[in-house]
């Protein structure tokens, strides 16, 4: 995923819910269960805080940086930002899992690519 404004406002995850099934919310860290998401420098399991400081700012996306998600084989997410692994950032996540992407207050674009 590429930002194209040097102060986006986004968060990034995956949720076990279909999108064929999943009630939309405001922002997904407020679903009950299922949804791990990094918002800020954080990441979220549901509506409850993991981890502080996991990573860079993600407002701090600038136009041409990438940022993305993975789940692995063996359960762990990972957050990459410019292709480099920031880590796992939650363990024994479920499959199969959703991408979310939240857009929200001045983001102007992002283009979605597969990897």
């Amino acid at each position: 995923m590429r930002g194209d404004q040097t102060k986006e406002a986004i968060g990034i995850g995956v949720t076990t819910h279909s999108p064929d099934t999943i009630q939309i919310l405001p922002h997904m860290n407020r679903m009950k269960n299922g949804t791990w998401m990094m918002y800020n420098t954080s990441v979220y399991k549901d509506d409850s805080a993991l981890k502080s400081n996991f990573m860079k700012h993600l407002k701090e996306i600038k136009v041409g940086e990438t940022i993305g998600v993975k789940r692995t084989s063996s359960g762990d997410l990972h957050l990459f930002i410019n292709g480099v692994d920031q880590g796992v950032a939650a363990s024994n996540v479920p499959s199969p899992v959703y991408g979310v992407f939240e857009l929200y207050f001045d983001v102007f674009k992002v283009t979605i690519v597969d990897h």
